[in-house]
């Protein structure tokens, strides 16, 4: 997943992070260089595979994307 992900045009940053506290607790920070490279990165078969993989486990607690805008 990182790797693909990370080759794709358009992605900056593509970074995986485990929470220090709580175990178990994931996060990815991305950086893409335009609403169009994210989009196209969403649609990939790398994603959706991934996508498709934590909607058939019950491990998944939450999952949530949130789009930020660099302020410094």
């Amino acid at each position: 997943l990182l790797e693909p992900s990370r080759e794709e045009e358009g992605c900056c940053q593509y970074e995986l992070y485990l929470d220090q506290k709580i175990e178990g607790l994931f996060m990815f920070q991305e950086i893409w260089a335009s609403q169009e490279a994210l989009d196209k990165h969403l649609q990939s078969p790398h994603i959706a595979q991934f996508i498709s993989t934590l909607e058939d486990n019950d491990w998944v607690e939450y999952s949530q994307i949130r789009p930020m805008t660099f302020v410094g």
